[in-house]
């Protein structure tokens, strides 16, 4: 999804205390990989061609830069689980235009696919209500 915008992302599990500490992921035992509260989901994202994916954050990255990186992110993650409609609210908060066009063109594109198996309820991609003060 981001490299439509021209950016690049990656999602890594980390583990709590990483994800405040280095920023790097933590191998760990089998007998701890069943505590969620330890865990969390780091958004790496690069958005210039000459830089390193760094850890979506709003002391490194503008809001909207985090508001597109979050809807793309959302965006990915819905094609594995099936929800009948999903509520977005002021995603466009910060966008300049041409990332505004970019996010709700994938909207669009996202809540407009054909189920993946005729005539079953449960095979749909969802509807989207979005709300905004545009």
């Amino acid at each position: 999804y981001m490299e439509e915008l021209g950016c690049a992302g990656e999602v890594q599990l980390a583990k709590g205390d990483e994800l405040s500490k280095r920023g790097s992921t933590n191998e760990d035992s089998d007998e701890n990989l069943g505590n969620f509260k330890d865990w969390g989901v780091q958004i790496k994202v690069k958005f210039r061609d000459k830089s390193d994916l760094q850890v979506l954050s709003a002391q490194v990255h503008s809001g909207g830069e985090r508001s597109v990186s979050t809807i793309m992110y959302l965006m990915a993650m819905q094609n594995m689980m099936v929800s009948p409609f999903r509520c977005v609210d002021e995603i466009n908060q910060g966008l300049d235009e041409r990332n505004e066009r970019l996010v709700f063109k994938r909207i669009v594109q996202n809540s407009t696919l054909p189920p993946e198996v005729e005539d079953d309820p449960t095979s749909h991609c969802g509807q989207y209500f979005l709300i905004t003060p545009k």
